[in-house]
């Protein structure tokens, strides 16, 4: 079965959402774009076009690892080479009770490894809990597999450094697909309110550092906001 067929159209419609009225959000310098995201106010710099909102929600395109303009038509969209982070995405309340759910039982075996360089995790894994194995990466980035025969889960965390709840992606590998996709859920907070991600890619390393890459834009160009 050829996946591109029903994951990709979400390129398709995240790219027809880039055509709508943006609405403004917050008070910016005179030269800043005032934007919001969800429930996040952003302040975006001038000149920057990479971060390209409408209607609300914003579209990022990379391929390989260079970042491809979302407003180009003549974009050809490639799964085997093309990663896309949309967001927001999903209703406030599941969004955090995923997080939740998944990163406390991460953080929680973090701390009972001590100095550990691997180690393992609880964690509910679709429908079931079991037992993730995690390793210590560059930077406290750490990185779980769940193995099954067809298919891979894996997640990473990465405390954030003000203390606020970590940045959490966790991606769904179908191995042995005509097409090699990941479709990954993120979450970052943004501002104080946690701000949910989805991605497509062909690689789940390489969604990792790209969602890292937007949200730290984000967190750049925030503004505080009421509770």
């Amino acid at each position: 079965m050829d996946r591109s067929r029903h994951v990709w159209p979400v390129i398709a419609l995240a790219a027809a959402l880039l055509v709508l009225p943006t609405q403004a959000a917050a008070a910016c310098p005179t030269d800043n774009r005032s934007v919001s995201l969800g429930d996040v106010a952003l302040c975006i710099p001038p000149g920057n076009d990479r971060y390209e909102f409408r209607n609300g929600r914003l579209a990022m395109f990379w391929r390989g690892d260079e970042p491809v303009l979302s407003s180009s038509d003549d974009m050809p969209v490639d799964p085997e080479t093309m990663t896309v982070a949309m967001t927001p995405w999903g209703g406030n309340k599941d969004r955090d009770d995923l997080a939740a759910t998944v990163g406390a039982p991460i953080l929680k075996a973090t701390e009972a490894a001590g100095t550990a360089t691997a180690f393992e995790a609880e964690l509910p894994v679709k429908g079931r809990v079991d037992q993730v194995k995690f390793e210590r990466l560059a930077d406290g980035v750490l990185r779980g597999r769940h193995e099954a025969p067809d298919d891979d889960t894996v997640i990473f965390l990465h405390a954030t450094q003000d203390g606020d709840r970590p940045d959490l992606i966790i991606c769904s590998d179908a191995r042995g697909k005509s097409v090699p996709n990941n479709t990954c859920l993120a979450f970052a907070p943004v501002a104080g309110k946690l701000v949910a991600i989805l991605v497509l890619g062909p690689n789940a390393d390489r969604a990792f550092h790209k969602v890292e890459e937007m949200v730290a834009g984000l967190r750049a160009f925030a503004v505080p906001t009421a509770p």
